[in-house]
């Protein structure tokens, strides 16, 4: 009977290679710096994003996305430290995380007249204001009380006439900031505005019965509906539904208008992702590099616009802070004369992620006139030799004894007299070129990207053919 593959026996160390092998190029490629990137989808990236209902205490902030997703807000007092997270309204309510199109998280507990940066996440990214967190400011206490008024209210239905699934109210008036809310499922909405503050947040906007109010509401499919009305038509201000424009200062009858005149814009700004950071180093001082000049002008690179903190370790520590230009670079040059002798930087930036990261370098700095040690990369000199001459040797002269004739007497005759020639060899010497290989950071490149695949097949691969083999070795 013919055996199948499951009842073969295969090498079990051929598994155990393909597995190690796989690692193996994984962590080069980790080792390597090489990221794969991928890119947010368009769906989750918060739009109409809008700071409402600002108090000494709380603010709002809400937006909108195409697609269903989780949001929530890191914040903090710092912008290298957005360590609080606030979910939802509803999650809040709730006690369990929803999927929204219409998102209105709540920050509460915070100090007055103090300034909170944050972050949008949006599903799984996070979303920044041109790659630094967004800010704002709290208001300050208002020692005199509230007015006395009725909050608005009223109800919004589809144009189907059911209720919306989701909906966002905002409302505002001249001189006066601007306060939000969400629908309940049954479509009605409550928003006080006996505290409604002034446009600067230091006292509280008196309401007449000539007062506008503006209304911008928006539905799940982020259709949008503007409607004005005056003071004594706000409890509760009539029926509205989405999709459609009311004037009800005009008249009280709820006439809806698809081209409505409502003047009133109610402004919003975009989130975005953070660009790809590069990787944070530094670039000089290299380890242990020396430097004659007391004031060296220190580089490197780290996440596009992020700010890096300096601090110079030495008999008095020097503490700076720069921010890297549009492409991640970022240089600084103590305002200080270093002392001679060794020393330490060491830079603190975020990376794309928002994670801190410390990097350290040591270096040297040399008193003035002094050798730089061989850790500087010195340009390289031809070496010069004086030509060695050459003696060439001659035969020794030679006497050649001729017999005489027999009528004559002998003749001594001495052969040409050698002579010794000195050639001097010239001695040519190239200089060597010294070739500094610089590591290369390769984001995103299609051949890292192949490689990677290639070591996870070849992961993979080693593991079925490790549960083939039954152990056999």
């Amino acid at each position: 009977m013919r055996r199948s593959i499951w009842q073969k026996r295969i090498p079990s160390i051929l598994g155990i290679i393909m597995i190690m092998l796989g690692v193996g190029v994984t962590s080069y490629l980790v080792k390597s710096g090489v990221l794969f990137i991928t890119k947010a989808s368009p769906d989750n990236t918060p739009k109409n994003v809008r700071i409402t209902n600002v108090s000494d205490s709380s603010f709002s902030i809400s937006y909108t996305t195409t697609k269903l997703v989780t949001g929530a807000i890191s914040f903090g007092t710092s912008v290298d430290n957005l360590k609080n997270i606030a979910l939802d309204d509803r999650d809040q309510q709730a006690g369990n995380v929803g999927l929204y199109n219409l998102h209105h998280i709540s920050l509460r507990n915070l100090k007055p007249s103090t300034t909170y940066y944050f972050s949008i996440t949006s599903g799984k990214d996070t979303f920044m204001n041109n790659n630094l967190p967004f800010k704002q400011t709290t208001g300050p206490v208002i020692t005199s009380s509230p007015p006395s008024q009725n909050p608005i209210t009223g109800k919004v239905v589809m144009p189907d006439g059911q209720t919306p699934d989701e909906a966002l109210i905002y409302v505002t008036t001249e001189g006066a900031q601007t306060i939000s809310t969400l629908v309940d499922k049954n479509g009605n909405y409550v928003l006080p505005i006996n505290s409604i503050r002034s446009d600067n947040l230091e006292s509280y906007v008196p309401v007449s019965n000539n007062t506008v109010f503006n209304m911008l509401l928006i539905d799940q499919a982020l259709e949008e509906s503007n409607v004005s009305f005056l003071i004594n038509q706000a409890n509760p201000v009539p029926l509205i539904v989405l999709s459609k424009n009311y004037n009800f200062v005009l008249s009280n009858a709820p006439i809806a208008s698809q081209s409505a005149n409502l003047q009133f814009h109610f402004s919003s700004f975009t989130a975005s992702m953070p660009q790809v950071s590069q990787k944070a180093q530094i670039i000089v001082p290299k380890k242990n590099e020396g430097f004659t000049d007391q004031k060296p002008l220190f580089t490197g690179t780290a996440s596009p616009s992020a700010n890096v903190r300096i601090v110079i370790h030495s008999q008095t520590p020097i503490e700076g802070s720069v921010q890297a230009d549009t492409s991640g670079n970022w240089e600084f040059r103590p305002d200080q004369q270093l002392s001679p002798g060794n020393h330490t930087i060491s830079i603190t930036t975020r990376d794309k992620s928002g994670i801190l990261q410390t990097i350290t370098q040591n270096f040297t700095v040399y008193a003035a006139g002094t050798q730089i040690n061989g850790s500087a990369i010195i340009s390289p000199t031809p070496t010069i030799l004086t030509p060695t001459p050459s003696l060439t040797a001659t035969p020794s002269p030679t006497l050649t004894l001729s017999p005489p004739p027999a009528s004559s007497t002998a003749d001594l005759t001495p052969s040409a007299s050698p002579t010794a020639t000195v050639a001097p060899v010239a001695i040519v010497v190239s200089p060597t070129a010294i070739l500094t290989k610089t590591p290369r950071l390769v984001t995103g490149s299609k051949s890292a990207l192949f490689v990677g695949i290639a070591g996870i097949i070849t992961t993979i691969s080693g593991a079925v053919l490790f549960l083939l083999s039954h152990g056999g070795i």
